[in-house]
């Protein structure tokens, strides 16, 4: 895939997730080095930033049974920095490394 340009902006202070920890000169890192790697590369980095867990709480509906529930899953989204791993927004994550909903749908 041809490489996206880098965001200009970055998230603001609103979101409940630490976005707003990114520095720019990072992103930048981020984004240029994600598109440098092959396809097999970029996958390998983004299975290594997702991480897919099972709900934590399920609240009482009508039906007792959980397969019948629309959401089984959480996903949290990792950016790393230059101490550890900051959790982000799917937004975030996706703009950061200019990937759009349908390169990063999770089923």
């Amino acid at each position: 895939m041809p490489p996206k340009s880098v965001p200009l902006k970055l998230a603001t202070r609103k979101c409940k997730y630490r976005c707003h920890d990114l520095v720019e000169n990072e992103v930048h890192k981020l984004h240029t080095g994600f598109w440098k790697q092959s396809e097999d590369g970029q996958g390998n980095f983004l299975f290594g930033l997702i991480n897919i867990v099972r709900i934590k709480q399920r609240r009482q509906r009508t039906t007792d049974v959980p397969a019948l529930s629309r959401r089984q899953i959480s996903v949290t989204y990792c950016l790393p920095s230059t101490n550890e791993h900051i959790q982000v927004s799917a937004k975030t994550f996706r703009d950061t490394l200019g990937l759009s909903k349908e390169n990063l749908h999770c089923d």
